[in-house]
């Protein structure tokens, strides 16, 4: 046999001759010359001559993912002789369908691994058609649903007290809500051909509330009256609203709402506001009175001149307070801080640049936050954080006046029980009897007391855990003539200090720098 076909390098005197033997002799080679330079593995044979021939499409094996929607086929890991391992597109595509594969196979995909097959691995040959989800129903809001009392700080660090919405409200037919019902979805194919129904889309239920009606479809909503509006766990809630376009003094007399109040000029002169929902002024206070069930937001601050009462049950959100006494169950929100007496039984966020806490006397329950505390000439300030001494000893004293007034309705039910003996032994009855009556009313007088006392009690209680971990944070500058307070502890501030926080220790008030 020619060296060449053998694979032997040779010279190149015997080029020549072995090329002209070459070419005589194309076509006319053995199985051993064959063998000789073929790999083993490339080399098909005759399978019928193999007893252990078993065909390649005999061999493999579909495997579908558990929701149907794509299917693989696996070729063995260790195939038998690799020479026979012959597969037809066709005949994988008939297979694949007999063994319940007749939807999404990929043609592509089958040539590629008929051509190039690969062992020991899932080769995607199918995917289905997935359904097409519906489209959940929703409400479209014409009003604003997220409103919020907490003044806007601008990127400079100023606050913009006057952005503050806290209250939206509406016309009388204004147009509130728009429904989009759901869309159901469409059904997708799996790779055994099976319908793939989506998931069932359930339209919202209608929203609840009152002050509104609907369009005749349950699609629209439109305001029953003019007022305020609240969106809140799914109702809608139109409230009236007392609302003045110029400043409230004198002459307008006192203002007693069941609803919220809301005045775009100023409210002076010695006015009184008192409203079971919340109050808003656009424009300065100034000597008058303002009580709230629920927030404050003074808009343009407070100029006290020592005659101005503000209480809320709820937060105050305001620009500045000067000589005024300001109280609230809620947060307060301001700038400045100045000769006033505050009382928070939450937290004071003192906000923007430069806001300040300058003379007065100032407490929150749950802490304090400023930039600056007092001023460079000394201004004398009280500043306390946690449970101030007063309502302290407004627990003690409520918690003797409960024992006082249990000890009274012990007395009258002695006295009750009296009268329902002597009926008993005398056959009398004694349920008309004045004293008997007298006693009666006591009783309810004395219970009523004590529910209402023990209801407060328990609120100074809860004050008083959340007064734990109360803090006093200075983030710029506090002077000297600052005096610091937690319940009976005393810090005086002598000289002036940068970035520093002061808490409660084991032994008293301490002060740590702010890293």
């Amino acid at each position: 046999m020619s060296d060449i076909l053998k694979g032997k390098t040779i010279t190149d005197d015997e080029l020549g001759e072995d090329i002209t033997q070459l070419l005589d002799n194309i076509g006319d080679y053995d199985e051993e010359d064959y063998a000789d330079y073929v790999p083993e593995d490339e080399r098909r044979g005759n399978p019928e001559d193999d007893k252990d021939y078993v065909p390649a499409i005999n061999r493999i094996s579909v495997r579908t993912s558990k929701n149907l929607m794509e299917a693989y086929i696996v070729m063995p890991k260790q195939a038998v002789d690799r020479r026979y391992w012959i597969l037809e597109s066709k005949e994988v595509i008939d297979y694949l369908t007999d063994m319940g594969v007749v939807f999404g196979v990929d043609p592509m995909a089958v040539r590629k691994i008929c051509d190039s097959p690969v062992f020991g691995m899932d080769v995607l040959v199918a995917k289905g058609d997935p359904p097409i989800e519906g489209t959940q129903g929703h409400f479209e809001f014409f009003f604003e649903t997220k409103l919020s009392n907490k003044p806007v700080i601008k990127e400079d660090g100023t606050v913009d007290f006057k952005a503050i919405k806290a209250v939206e409200t509406v016309k009388k037919d204004a147009h509130l809500v728009h429904y989009h019902p759901a869309e159901q979805g469409s059904p997708g194919t799996n790779v055994c051909g099976f319908d793939v129904a989506p998931k069932p889309i359930k339209d919202l239920p209608p929203l609840t509330g009152k002050g509104f009606y609907t369009s005749d479809d349950g699609l629209d909503y439109y305001a029953d009256m003019a007022g305020k509006i609240e969106y809140k766990d799914k109702r809608i809630t139109l409230s009236p609203v007392f609302e003045v376009n110029f400043d409230v003094g004198t002459d307008i007399g006192n203002v007693d709402f069941e609803g919220d109040v809301i005045i775009h000029g100023c409210v002076t002169n010695e006015a009184y506001i008192k409203a079971a929902g919340s109050i808003t002024v656009d424009q300065v206070v100034d000597n008058c009175s303002l009580y709230s069930k629920k927030d404050i937001i003074l808009k343009s601050g407070v100029k006290g001149n020592e005659n101005t009462t503000i209480k809320a049950r709820g937060s105050i959100t305001t620009e500045f307070v000067e000589f005024a006494d300001v109280s609230c169950e809620g947060d307060l929100y301001a700038d400045v801080l100045f000769n006033s007496n505050v009382d928070c039984d939450a937290r004071i966020h003192m906000v923007g640049n430069h806001s300040s806490i300058i003379g007065g006397h100032v407490n929150a329950v749950e802490g304090i936050e400023a930039k600056v505390a007092g001023n460079e000439f000394g201004v004398r300030s009280f500043i306390l954080f946690g449970m101030s001494p007063q309502k302290i000893q407004r627990m003690k004293d409520l918690k003797e006046e409960i024992k006082q007034l249990k000890d009274e309705v012990a007395k009258v039910e002695d006295g009750l029980l009296k009268f329902e003996r002597m009926s008993e032994e005398r056959g009398l009855n004694f349920k008309e009897d004045p004293r008997r009556i007298q006693l009666l009313r006591a009783k309810v007088r004395h219970e009523v007391t004590i529910g209402e006392r023990e209801m407060e009690y328990k609120r100074l209680e809860e004050l008083k855990e959340k007064a734990k971990d109360a803090t006093l944070k200075v983030n710029a500058k506090i002077y000297g003539g600052v005096d610091v307070l937690n319940e009976d502890h005393e810090y005086k501030v002598i000289d002036y200090e940068a970035h520093v926080e002061f808490r409660k220790g084991p032994t008293g008030i301490r002060m740590e720098k702010i890293v």
